[in-house]
């Protein structure tokens, strides 16, 4: 299993990236939700390829999802997803590639809520304060400082959490300055 470090959200254009998470993370973002797979990578054969129908035209499911998401259920367990390409309806859409996770959501409610749910997943019970301190930042953020703790525990974390986001962004800068 992946380990959630960092966390994204653009309160402005409501997407959220997640740093690092398995494939099945992408699996609550799809429930009741109609959606289209255009790419989906995993290991086959000791070598990486599609793990699609070649040439095949890529269909929207509209009715009975549950029998999509439990295929990539069962292509993850036989071919680990590597990568994958979701289209959703209402132009919102999922990018999945080695452990990020990114996620276009138009409905600000149904990305906090899944959010929380992956947060609380891996661990981050304190969800609701981490949420509420990412949502307010410009800057990816470093959560694995609050792993484990319910939100009676975080202290300083938070500002530390913010800190290290500020430090490591002005470290990006310079270096891309220097370019």
């Amino acid at each position: 299993m992946e380990k959630l470090d960092w966390l994204a959200i653009n309160k402005k254009e409501n997407w959220a990236s997640f740093t690092s998470v398995d494939a099945l993370a992408t699996l609550p973002f799809l429930r009741n939700r109609d959606f289209r797979i255009l790419e989906m990578i995993g290991m086959k054969n000791k070598k990486e390829q599609s793990l699609l129908w070649k040439n095949e035209e890529r269909m929207w499911v509209r009715e009975r999802h549950y029998i999509d998401i439990n295929s990539i259920i069962e292509e993850n367990s036989y071919y680990p997803i590597h990568c994958m390409e979701i289209e959703l309806d209402n132009s919102d859409f999922i990018r999945f590639s080695y452990g990020n996770l990114f996620v276009k959501i138009s409905s600000e409610i149904l990305l906090k809520k899944i959010t929380l749910q992956i947060l609380e997943f891996y661990g981050y019970f304190a969800a609701n304060t981490i949420w509420d301190n990412v949502y307010n930042q410009d800057n990816e953020m470093p959560i694995y400082f609050a792993c484990g703790m319910e939100e009676r525990d975080i202290t300083d974390e938070m500002s530390r959490l913010t800190i290290e986001s500020d430090r490591i962004a002005k470290e990006i800068r310079a270096f891309e300055d220097e370019l």
